[in-house]
């Protein structure tokens, strides 16, 4: 009787384990994620229609991706729990994608996730607290609901022969198909533009992609004698170079937007920049990213490479750049005695680019955390007239010529669908109410924006230094210009001040060129990316010497560099004014901070432990001194808003 009942106990856990997980049943719930997640992704069905009609072959692809996933299901016990949880996770992935959608205009990516830190500062912007209260009521239901799932989940025969025999003959489909279905095999070339990859081969391969596909491919001939006969042509000096002030104005999300067609404005916002580039040599910028990633624009100006070679949605300065030096116009210039600092009115750490920035050269790095007299916009974000005397203080540190680097904020999104009167621009010819009133708040961003460009160069010529300033945009802004704007989605505009009489010129330019461009003119050739942008943009194997010499500085054997890294990190300062500590003392139960240069971010620290301070002024900072003994070791640390702390003074004991 005992064998009887076991033989069928385990009969109807095989019966069990069978039921609802089929190979069948899993194959039509793939195709229904794959639809679902298609539809979040462009936002309509016809969209999602468009889409799969016209590429059958990459829709049944993506929902091979995840059929694969969900098959793994069949090696666990809890196999139902665990196929749950899997389809679960696509539609996180999936509803993440169309909230960032919405505000970005960008797909989500696996690089995304590296900036979670950050997100907290900025959600309040993004996001009403009711909204946010949702998301958290959400979160929680969904925990107590996988919780539940958990406990009620039975543990039923592994189908580990299945499992196997289905996930090795899913992933050599994977493999197979690309080798015969011509708009598969593309795939395996998608790089440069993020939004148009994601349309073009759908969401789950660009996501997947995005975390398979990091770093720069090998090149298919890499080797010693490759590289060497691409260096031994940059040959070029510097030796007649005009060293003047070089200053980069990267301005958030600023665009010239009289090349929005059907579009009308009640008077033009950015009247100095269209001004100047009447004057001067202005041109297109086609930038890497749209609506956000300002930091992979930085990245293609400042070392002259391109975004191209890199995978889907990555960021440099969140991969190699935290533990690899590269060239890049500071390391250059700084090869002519010039002195480089950067500039930005946001968190320090945000894309880690207090560890960056040393990889790239820069000698200090102001931030919002050190700048003074900071002021905001209704949304929170730091207005851009902070630049102007952080710029200043930049080029008066030494006699040396200086390269300043400036990244502004004050234009960035979200923008409020709200209405509101006292918007300075009205906007003609928009057909959605919420687009026009996002428009006009843009417009009134832009336009402070726009009026610090004079008072720039006005303390730029009062300083009698000879000077040249590029103003451009970092990307579009996360707006819906869909049928509106003039070109493609992914250009911005620059123009080019001096005060040396340089040749006005017209010419479209790549982010990654503009450095060489700009150094041209100046007769400075420093740099192997600045001399292939030079001397090679015509040649055409342009695009493969690129490929080679990035992958061979950041990924190979550094031939270029006869196999050295030729870039020590600098010794990065915080702040243009260094925060200094020279006197602490306990007095009735505080512990009072004497120094200079304080801010609201400049907390006491004590034998390593942040305390929580009260700022007084630029020169003195209270704490409690509950646990602070004589011999304590006392500093001032710079934190950030998410608590992290990106520099610490100078040092002494309490006596």
């Amino acid at each position: 009787m005992f064998f009887k009942n076991t033989a069928q106990n385990q009969t109807n856990q095989k019966s069990v384990s069978n039921k609802g997980l089929t190979i069948l049943r899993i194959g039509i719930y793939s195709l229904l994620l794959s639809v679902i997640l298609e539809v979040l992704h462009r936002q309509s069905l016809t969209g999602f229609f468009a889409f799969a009609l016209s590429k059958p072959m990459v829709f049944v692809y993506n929902s091979l991706i995840i059929f694969a996933t969900l098959t793994s299901s069949l090696f666990f016990k809890r196999k139902h729990f665990v196929f749950g949880m899997i389809a679960f996770g696509w539609l996180v992935l999936g509803i993440c994608n169309f909230i960032i959608q919405f505000f970005r205009r960008t797909p989500l990516t696996s690089d995304d996730f590296l900036l979670i830190n950050s997100l907290f500062n900025i959600i309040s912007i993004y996001l009403t607290p009711f909204q946010i209260g949702l998301i958290v009521l959400a979160i929680v239901i969904s925990l107590g609901i996988i919780i539940k799932a958990w406990m009620k989940s039975v543990k039923l025969h592994v189908m580990f022969r299945r499992g196997i025999v289905t996930f090795f003959a899913t992933l050599l489909l994977l493999y197979g198909i690309p080798n015969v279905s011509p708009t598969v095999y593309a795939l395996k070339n998608a790089r440069g533009n993020i939004v148009e990859i994601y349309d073009e081969f759908g969401f789950v391969y660009s996501f997947v992609s995005s975390i398979l596909n990091k770093g720069i491919d090998e090149p298919n001939v890499y080797n010693k004698q490759a590289i060497n006969s691409i260096v031994k042509h940059l040959t070029r000096d510097s030796h007649d170079a005009i060293k003047a002030n070089i200053i980069f104005v990267q301005l958030e999300s600023f665009f010239d937007v009289s090349r929005l067609s059907g579009v009308s404005f009640s008077s033009n916002p950015i009247p100095n920049f269209t001004a100047l580039k009447s004057e001067y040599s202005a041109g297109l910028l086609y930038v890497p990213t749209l609506g956000g990633g300002t930091a992979n624009t930085e990245f293609e100006v400042i070392t002259g490479m391109s975004l191209d070679f890199f995978g889907t949605g990555e960021y440099p300065y969140k991969g190699v750049l935290l533990k690899e030096t590269a060239e890049s116009m500071a390391y250059n210039l700084k090869k002519l005695g010039y002195r480089a600092s950067i500039l930005h009115n946001n968190s320090g750490n945000f894309y880690g680019r207090n560890l960056v920035f040393a990889n790239l050269g820069f000698d200090a790095f102001s931030t919002l955390e050190t700048m003074r007299n900071v002021e905001y916009n209704d949304l929170g974000w730091a207005k851009d007239i902070v630049l102007v005397d952080e710029i200043m203080e930049a080029l008066s540190y030494s006699e040396e010529p200086d390269l300043v680097y400036a990244i502004a904020v004050q234009s960035h999104g979200d923008y409020p669908r709200i209405e509101n009167p006292d918007y300075p621009f009205q906007v003609f010819g928009v057909l959605n109410k919420s687009d026009e009133n996002q428009l006009e708040y843009y417009l009134s961003q832009i336009h402070e924006s726009d009026a610090i460009i004079p008072e720039i160069i006005a303390k730029v010529e009062q300083s009698g230094e000879p000077s040249i300033i590029i103003f451009f945009g970092d990307h579009l802004p996360g707006l819906n210009f869909e049928g509106f704007i003039e070109g493609d989605r992914n250009t911005t505009d620059y123009v080019i001040w001096d005060n040396i009489g340089l040749v006005k010129q017209s010419k479209n330019v790549e982010t990654y060129q503009l450095g060489a461009y700009v150094f041209d003119g100046l007769n400075i050739h420093e740099g192997f990316f600045t001399q292939i942008h030079q001397s090679e943009a015509d040649n055409p194997n342009y695009e493969t010497i690129l490929h080679l010499l990035q992958y061979d500085v950041l990924y190979g054997e550094k031939y270029a560099y006869n196999q050295m890294n030729s870039y020590i990190p600098s010794k990065l300062q915080i702040g243009f004014r260094v925060q200094a500590l020279t006197q602490a003392n306990i007095f009735h139960e505080k512990i009072i901070v004497n120094g200079r240069n304080f801010t609201k971010y400049s907390h006491i620290m004590v034998n390593g432990e942040v305390l929580e301070t009260q700022y007084i002024s630029s020169t003195v900072l209270v704490a409690s001194s509950d646990n602070v003994d004589p011999g304590s070791t006392v500093g001032v640390a710079i934190v950030s808003a998410n608590k992290e702390v990106i520099s610490i003074s100078n040092t002494q004991r309490i006596k």
